[in-house]
């Protein structure tokens, strides 16, 4: 289409994600079908769903450009993610880590857990129940440790939450967390290409209400993660 090489393959944009349910004709190598392309961003992201599910997959490709930002509102109440997204600037964003809701509204500014952003630290490890932590170092790249474990030196940002889900390549064992729930699960590839997951729930009336743990694991292997976590 010429209209869309008008500005040279580097500044692609195809596609609107806010708009579409099923996708272009377009398909990843997974074989999911595309909702975008921002080539000027290097981010895709594209449909994934099962017969009673249905989320979304975003690949973004530099990891230089991920952190973790902290709520910051005025008037001290909280914040969507979509908020949190503008007030820098970003171009994808994911929630991560717990909080205590507002009212469960989806708002909520009192962290549960440790958290770091830029190097600053913020709450406290949560010491039991199987919770881990996700830290991304100077270098970009994913390590997954148990919460209880001391904070790597060259960690940059963090967030705890459960389970993992794939560390150093391999799938973590799932006892628990099988039902179907709304999930956001972040992963990184070989190449240092961050993964984000995001699926529905909560929505009996469209017979979706969520996905487990084990299958947002084996979607998250099949896109070449080889660490991932639960947010």
């Amino acid at each position: 289409n010429p209209d869309a090489l008008a500005g040279g393959w580097e500044n692609i944009l195809l596609g609107d994600p806010s708009r579409s349910s099923e996708g272009t004709s377009i398909r990843t190598t997974a074989g999911d079908p595309v909702l975008a392309v921002d080539a000027k961003n290097g981010v895709v992201i594209a449909r994934v769903s099962g017969s009673d599910w249905r989320g979304a997959i975003a690949i973004a490709s530099d990891p230089a450009r991920l952190s973790l930002e902290m709520a910051d509102p005025p008037d001290g109440s909280g914040q969507y993610i979509g908020e949190i997204a503008a007030a820098h600037g970003d171009v994808l964003a994911i929630s991560a880590s717990g909080f205590v809701a507002e009212n469960n509204s989806g708002r909520g500014n009192e962290l549960v857990g440790y958290a770091m952003s830029h190097g600053t630290a913020y709450g406290a490890h949560l010491q039991t129940g199987g919770y881990s932590r996700l830290e991304l170092n100077a270098g970009h790249a994913f390590s997954i440790m148990d919460a209880s474990s001391p904070v790597s030196s060259d960690c940059t940002d963090a967030a705890e939450f459960q389970p993992a889900m794939i560390v150093d390549g391999k799938a973590v064992p799932n006892p628990l967390w099988k039902g179907p729930k709304p999930r956001a699960c972040i992963g990184q590839r070989a190449d240092g290409s961050v993964v984000m997951l995001a699926v529905e729930g909560y929505l009996p009336l469209e017979s979706r209400m969520g996905v487990n743990i084990d299958a947002c694991t084996e979607l998250l292997a099949r896109y070449g993660c080889v660490q991932a976590m639960n947010l």
